[in-house]
């Protein structure tokens, strides 16, 4: 039998006298220790890992605090921890081991300043560019908004800029040449500021106004004409006639217009001229009369007639008899001589004795005439003279008759008789380039497709489509063909199915783009990259492996051998290779107890030294460190103050200097250049500190720092003639109306008016001082606006029109008489046209119509009014029937006819049978309709009422079972359920409340039937009844998310790499793999379910090795989002634009510089902006200079004379044409018109100065002389 005895920590094992074995009690757990067990042959012992020191019951650990001792060695803090410590260093100090140097921040991200960042020990300040100012988060630099102070000293508008500011001025000022006064614009001397009539300038605006007589329209620039007619007919008693600008006053005939040219008086026409009674003038009221002498008698006109001897017997004269006052005289007829002897007789002449009578070949002599006639071959021409030849023109082409039947032809007909057309196609084309087409008596040349006709009409010129945008589709490049044109792509683009559109090549598509590794494509091009450790061949496609080593661009501290896209690094013997697996590390001294430094401990290989932080110096030991006043020891170290600290020093500056980036020397601070002096205009930098001036026109503020304008025109008004405005920091002199300023700025000279357009008046212009007025000619009285001459009339009635001429007056529609006094009655003749009523009223009349019409557009005729056409005049409820003069009602069906024959009632169809409805019947407002009880549909008739089948049409809410009834249905259940309480759901009958359904464990009742289960760790028998224990692992049924370990009526569970079991037993967490030195990305770490992955920062992609992050050139991949320009930055990109374009806001997009804002693009008159760009354009009567600014005036006079047909005068922007004296310029302003005296009325025109031709019965130079009339008898009436 064997025997085991435990003693101690030994076992001794008897069996059958065998030796004794060790117990390894770390082993089997029973030795107690807190952390390092170390078997003994017998026993064992306890340890401690580094950082923690064995407790006095020799098993439990205490931890170290390293930092109790000479600070951890640690520089600057020391943080303990379990098991270990920490050094970490100030703020501004970056730690190395145990030492802290300073950091500088500026070296990073610019310290995250946004302009200039300056380093200093232990700390970095920020600093801005001129125009910025600091933010109170010291690192961002605010733009200076200089417009807050003052306006920037701007005097209108001041618009901030990055770094700076600028002025502007408000609509109706410019900006002077200090960029920053505003001048007020004389709007008036430009185009007289788009005025139609005056225009005023005042300060930074005008006002545009009218002559006297025109009233300002609603665009407060052009002037319509006030009809003073349409008011009080102007306060004219008779006629009211208005003018452009002003009216006048007339009166009807027989009167004339009073000295307040309102009136009408009566005219004694017999005081002027007799009234042109050639005896005897009577006046009358209005009008006057004639009478004669005795022996004498009234004819029109107030002539007398004496009584004419030739009515009896032609007073004895063998031809004709001449009445004259008081006798008669004989005349003879044409061709015929006067008797001598009797003064009455006729003798015939013989026109053919005296140069042929005139015929060019023969002449006849007949009683009183003759005849010419001519040769054979030859007609008389129309003047019965002269004789032509004859030819044939039936075709109407024939140009002359040169001898008979010989005719020169029009160009394009030949012949005899010029009727034969000359096919000029058949000659060289007709010198046609290409179609030539023959037309009667013409032909015309055209061009093919593709080419246009030349100027001379003959030669074709090519189009060149790729010129236009009309006629170009190319997307790309366009290359002209004669009569066409191809389109052509650029390098990287082919050509679209259409023959038109360029689309990108992919060219990484085919074969990689031959590129080694990676292809990229780009719109238009594509480009070839490496893999990381690889570089780009020559060629741009092949990659070569990168030998780092050769190249040194490894990390190695020791050996370095090459691999295809990386390298392995190896160090010499007594180094190994630390874990980044390129730096070599030796056996660190220092790494135990600090080496016994106080502070530093710096290893070397084989050996070490002591130091100490800067501020200390070592102690004579070697190993301590004590603390040095730097300020005693070095008095130069800094320029101006010098502070001691505990390990260290600092310096400061005084005021007005900046402590320079060396931390020792003072710089003097320049606050003018850092926009932090309060100076308005000029600031001058002095040592320590800075002066502040003003801008001519301006004088300092007692604070020495803001400048006030300075009032020029308050002394002497500033020098001006008439009137002095000051302006901010300047000042400006403007002369009254009619004044003009001169070439000093300062005198006013007069404008005379008159010598331009004659001051605008109608007949005579009065220069005055500073103005000028006008008058008119005698018979003429001056119009309201004080420019126009209207003529005088009477117009007692006012209703005269017009006054053409002095006392000529022509009568309103309505009127008559010779004053227009008397109304015309229109209803009297054909009742006015009025188709019913005519009613006349003074000066007019008006038509109306019986009830039940309406009058028409015409006024005159009756349209019948359709009462059903308006609400206003319908009043039927329903339907409205029109009648002549009236209307009637009517209902829709299911309506009827109220009482007021206007109203529609409903009728109620359901109280007559029940509305032929089978079970129910509902009225509806104009209608009804039947309606079925449950269980029944209506029919198609809309009347009977049919059963519904529920069951049929699975309209039921039977569970199981449905049978129709009539108007309903019943439900019934299969077995195992019964009918519930709602007499349509089967509810299941619950076999597991009866004996747990004869389960051994767990019953589950299901509908109509039901199952057994059994608990956790169970599975169902083959009875399905009874439970047996079985293999969770196995059976899957085990709670393990990941892995399952069957035991003796249990299980455990494990977990997957990368996750950790949790305090459940069965579920597994995820391990954060970031939380332990970054997960070794670059960048960003982030934790997965069971893994994790690196990310980089906007601006930046991951490399292939999946940890370290490449910056992204977003302009080469464009996928910036710049308009213009792109230029790459470190993790990101910055956009600009093209010349003529500004960046917008959002730093991206790009716009238009309106440079015509700023000083009108120095254009001289007109300055146009285009997109990117602009350009400049002259008034009318200016041509563009060279320079393309300056406009230079155009002489129209040297083209054409300008259009006058006799003297051009050129004036700056116009000219003038002006006449040759005895000519008159007409309407057009270009033609002249010979002048001739007309005071008879008697010319029918005039063809030279004073040379005019009279109208028959009338002669003389201005064709006052009756002419004595001769009987002429025509040759053929002999």
């Amino acid at each position: 039998m064997d025997m085991i005895v435990i003693v101690s920590s030994f076992i001794l094992l008897y069996v059958n006298s065998v030796n004794d074995t060790d117990i390894n009690e770390c082993l089997n757990g029973s030795s107690g220790c807190a952390q390092v067990c170390h078997d003994t042959d017998g026993s064992f012992s306890c340890s401690c890992n580094d950082g923690y020191t064995l407790g006095s019951n020799g098993k439990s650990c205490t931890d170290i605090n390293e930092c109790d001792d000479n600070n951890g060695g640690c520089e600057h803090n020391c943080k303990n921890t379990i098991g270990s410590f920490e050094c970490s260093c100030n703020t501004g100090y970056l730690a190395s081991g145990h030492h802290c140097s300073d950091i500088d921040e500026c070296s990073t991200s610019n310290g995250g300043c946004s302009d200039t960042c300056i380093n200093t020990v232990g700390s970095y300040y920020c600093s801005c560019n001129t125009g910025y100012t600091l933010h109170q988060n010291g690192k961002t630099c605010q733009e200076n908004n200089e417009c807050l102070t003052n306006n920037g000293g701007c005097t209108q508008v001041c618009t901030n800029t990055a770094g700076s500011y600028n002025c502007s001025c408000n609509t109706g000022y410019y900006l002077s040449g200090n960029g920053k006064t505003c001048n007020d614009i004389n709007e008036c001397a430009t185009n007289n500021g788009g005025c139609g009539q005056v225009c005023t300038n005042t300060v930074g605006s005008y006002t545009c106004s009218c002559h006297t007589g025109y009233t300002l329209n609603s665009n407060q620039k052009s002037c319509t004409d006030t009809v003073e007619c349409n008011s009080n007919n102007g306060g004219c008693e008779d006629n009211c006639v208005n003018t452009a600008g002003s009216y006048y006053c007339t009166c009807n005939a027989g009167f004339s217009l009073n000295s307040d040219q309102r009136n009408c008086d009566n005219i004694n026409e017999c005081n002027q001229g007799n009234g042109g009674c050639e005896h005897t003038c009577t006046d009358t009221v209005g009008s006057f009369s004639c009478s004669c002498n005795s022996g004498y008698q009234l004819t029109a006109g107030g002539h007398c007639s004496d009584k004419n001897e030739c009515n009896s017997n032609n007073g004895g004269c063998d031809h004709t008899c001449v009445n004259t006052v008081g006798s008669y005289v004989c005349q003879c007829n044409s061709s015929y001589t006067l008797s001598i002897s009797d003064h009455h007789s006729c003798i015939d002449n013989n026109e053919c004795n005296t140069n042929n009578g005139g015929c060019e070949h023969t002449c006849t002599n007949a009683p009183g005439s003759y005849t010419c006639s001519c040769n054979t071959g030859y007609s008389l021409d129309l003047d019965d003279r002269g004789c032509s030849p004859v030819c044939d023109d039936s075709c109407h082409h024939c140009i002359t008759c040169d001898t008979p039947n010989s005719c020169t032809c029009i160009n394009g007909w030949t012949g005899s008789n010029c009727c034969t057309d000359i096919n000029e196609c058949l000659t060289n084309n007709g010198g046609c380039a290409h179609n030539c087409t023959n037309y009667n008596g013409t032909y015309g040349c055209s061009c093919a497709t593709g080419y246009t006709l030349s100027a001379n009409g003959k030669s074709c010129t090519d189009n060149n489509e790729c010129s236009s945008d009309d006629t170009n589709e190319c997307n790309q490049i366009c290359s002209n063909t004669p009569g066409s044109y191809v389109c052509y792509c650029n390098t990287g683009y082919e050509l679209g199915l259409d023959d038109r559109t360029c689309v990108d090549t992919n060219e990484c598509d085919e074969n990689n783009g031959g590129c080694a590794h990676i292809c990229s494509n780009t719109v238009g091009s594509y480009g070839c990259s490496c893999r990381t450790g690889y570089t780009l061949d020559t060629d741009n496609h092949a990659c070569n492996d990168n030998d780092e080593c050769s190249s040194q661009t490894d990390d190695c501290d020791h050996s370095c051998f090459n691999t295809n896209g990386s390298y392995v690094c190896d160090c010499n013997v007594g180094y190994v290779l630390d874990t980044d697996g390129s730096t070599c590390i030796d056996d660190d001294e220092c790494s135990s107890n600090n080496g016994g430094c106080e502070q530093q401990c710096n290893n070397t290989v084989g050996s070490y030294t002591c130091n100490c932080i800067t501020g200390y110096t070592l102690d004579d030991d070697g190993l301590g460190c004590s603390d040095h006043n730097e300020c005693v020891t070095n008095s130069d170290a800094c320029e101006q103050h010098c502070h001691n600290s505990h390990s260290s020093y600092y310096c400061t500056c005084m005021n007005g200097y900046r402590l320079d980036t060396d931390g020792r020397s003072c710089n003097e601070i320049n606050e003018c250049d850092l926009d932090t002096d309060l100076c308005e205009h000029v600031c001058s930098n002095t040592a320590g500190s800075y002066e502040c001036s003003c801008n001519t026109g301006y004088q300092l503020g007692n604070n020495d720092h803001s400048c006030s304008d300075i009032n020029e025109c308050s002394s002497n008004s500033g020098g001006c003639n008439q009137v002095c405005v000051n302006s901010v920091g300047s000042y400006y002199c403007q002369c009254n109306n009619g004044y003009t300023l001169s070439s000093n700025n300062h005198t006013c000279i007069d404008n005379n008016e008159c010598n331009t357009n004659n001051g605008g008046c109608e007949h005579i212009c009065t220069n005055n001082a500073g103005s000028y007025e006008c008058s008119c000619n005698t018979g003429y009285t001056l119009d309201l606006d004080n420019r126009g001459c209207s003529p005088v009339c009477d117009d007692s009635c006012h209703h005269c029109i017009s006054c053409d001429s002095p006392n000529s007056c022509t009568c309103l529609n309505g009127w008559t008489g010779s004053n227009c006094c008397t109304d015309i009655n229109e209803c009297l003749t054909n009742n006015g046209g009025c188709a019913h009523n005519c009613t006349n009223y003074n000066g007019t009349y008006g038509c109306s119509c019986a009830t039940g019409y309406t009058l028409s557009a015409n006024g005159k005729s009756c349209t019948e009014i359709n009462e059903c056409s308006s609400d206003d005049t319908n009043e039927c409820n329903q339907i409205c029937s029109n009648t002549p003069g009236s209307y009637v009602c009517y209902c829709n069906t299911g309506y009827e006819l109220g009482l007021d024959d206007r109203t529609c009632v409903d009728t109620i169809e359901c109280n007559s049978n029940n509305g032929g409805c089978a079970q129910n019947c509902s009225n509806t407002v104009g209608s009804y309709q039947c309606l079925c009880k449950s269980g029944y549909t209506l029919d198609s008739d809309q009347h009977t009422c049919n059963d519904n089948d529920e069951c049929a049409s699975d309209t039921d809410d039977c569970d199981h079972s449905c049978f129709n009834t009539n108007g309903s249905y019943v439900c019934d259940c299969n077995v195992g359920y019964v009918l519930d309480t709602d007499g349509s759901t089967c509810t299941d009958d619950n076999e597991c409340s009866r004996n747990n359904g004869g389960c051994q464990q767990t019953c589950i009742n299901n509908n109509g039937s039901y199952t057994c289960a059994c608990i956790q760790g169970y599975i169902l028998d083959d009875d399905d009844h009874g439970c047996s224990d079985h293999d969770e692992c196995v059976a899957n049924t085990d709670a393990c998310e990941q892995h399952c370990h069957n035991s003796n009526s249990s299980y455990y569970c494990t977990c997957d790499n990368g996750y950790r079991l949790n305090t459940d037993g069965r579920s597994c967490d995820d391990i954060n793999e970031c939380n332990t030195n970054n997960g070794g990305c670059d960048t960003t770490c982030t934790n997965t379910v069971g893994s994790y992955e690196c990310s980089c920062n906007t601006g930046y992609e991951l490399n292939n090795d999946l940890y370290n992050c490449d910056e992204i050139n977003e302009c080469d991949l464009d996928t910036d989002l710049c308009e213009h320009t792109c230029t790459n930055t470190a993790g990101s990109y910055k956009c600009s634009c093209n010349t003529g374009y500004q960046l917008g806001n959002n730093n991206h997009s790009c716009s238009d510089i309106n440079e015509c804002s700023s000083n009108s693009g120095g254009c001289n008159q007109v300055c146009v902006n285009s997109v990117g760009s602009y350009y400049c354009q002259c008034n009318n009567g200016y041509s563009l200079s060279s320079n393309n600014h300056t406009c230079n005036d155009n002489n129209e006079c040297n083209t054409n004379n300008g259009g006058c047909e006799h003297t051009c005068t050129n004036t700056p922007g116009s000219y003038i044409c002006s006449c040759n004296t005895g000519y008159t310029l007409d309407l057009d302003d270009r033609g002249c018109s010979p002048v001739c005296d007309d005071s008879c009325h008697h010319c029918t025109s005039c063809d030279s100065p004073n040379s005019c031709n009279c109208l028959n019965g009338w002669t003389g130079s201005n064709c006052c002389t009756e002419a004595v009339a001769t009987a002429v008898v025509p040759i053929n009436s002999l």
